[in-house]
């Protein structure tokens, strides 16, 4: 298993180099690297002054919490929803750059890494978790189950996560 950031060139190297490994990237860096570009283009102060552009960044945030097999279309659908200004599909959102041809090759391996991880996870193996952090979890877990219950949209999902998750950029 092999944890990254979000650099593409990363990700491209260990699919090539390790093509049955496990890729694993955190949301932590997932969401700095969307801050930081979100701040490179200047939107940091619209992010805090509008809705529109506030709800679609934290949105861009929680995708992380998607199933993997969801992440692109979701991401396509979303792509379609944003301006057509040019700089805004540059940098570390643009899925050619955070989810590189390559990587996309590799989602496959890494469902089924994920699936294994899950049926280790459900022999009672526990861990010392926080309490927020516990509920946190558990807010992000229920709404995973009306995602995939097909009882709310992706972006509802997406909006719940956002909620959730990304406070800090608030």
């Amino acid at each position: 298993m092999a944890t990254a950031d979000f650099e593409a060139g990363a990700w491209q190297a260990i699919c090539e180099v390790f093509p049955h490994a496990s890729l694993k990237g955190c949301a932590f860096h997932w969401s700095k690297a969307v801050w930081s570009h979100v701040q490179q283009l200047g939107l940091s102060t619209t992010f805090r002054q509008r809705e529109g552009a506030h709800s679609f960044i934290k949105q861009l945030l929680a995708l992380p919490f998607l199933p993997w097999n969801h992440v692109e279309d979701v991401f396509r659908v979303m792509e379609e929803r944003a301006p057509a200004t040019h700089a805004v599909r540059q940098g570390p959102v643009d899925p050619k750059s955070s989810f590189p041809h390559p990587l996309l090759d590799c989602l496959p391996v890494r469902h089924q890494n994920e699936q294994r991880r899950r049926r280790i996870a459900a022999s009672d193996l526990e861990r010392d978790v926080r309490r927020t952090s516990h509920l946190t979890q558990q807010k992000i877990t229920a709404a995973a189950d009306r995602y995939m219950a097909q009882e709310i949209s992706s972006g509802a999902y997406l909006k719940i996560c956002g909620s959730i998750y990304a406070a800090p950029f608030e």
